[in-house]
């Protein structure tokens, strides 16, 4: 999709050069028109495609709580950065080993 928007961003500035070229006060609206939807569409692709990384922290609670021993000390778990973005392959890589504990010991 990304690419998509790049060649519609390069086809609207040979658009643009030529309506400017011709001097038709339409057709130079209508090429600067439509300069502003593949900025649109750049925005829309990169919130899709960057998503928060907060979005695998939420795990963390539970996995902590149900792997704690309820007669150990409270833990107090503390995350910070979830509004950092990351592509979205990433964070899907990242998922499972940041939530894999190793096997409990027996005591």
């Amino acid at each position: 999709m990304m690419d998509r928007v790049g060649e519609l961003v390069i086809v609207g500035a040979r658009l643009a050069e030529l309506a400017a070229r011709s001097g038709d006060p339409q057709r130079v609206a209508v090429a600067e028109e439509l300069q502003g939807i593949p900025a649109g569409l750049r925005e829309t692709t990169m919130s899709i495609r960057m998503p928060p990384i907060g979005s695998i922290f939420g795990r963390f609670r539970r996995l902590l709580h149900n792997r704690t021993p309820k007669r150990s000390k409270p833990i107090e778990l503390k995350i910070g950065g979830q509004d950092t973005e990351l592509d979205k392959t990433l964070v899907g890589l990242l998922a499972d080993p940041l939530t894999r504990f190793p096997p409990r010991r027996k005591s």
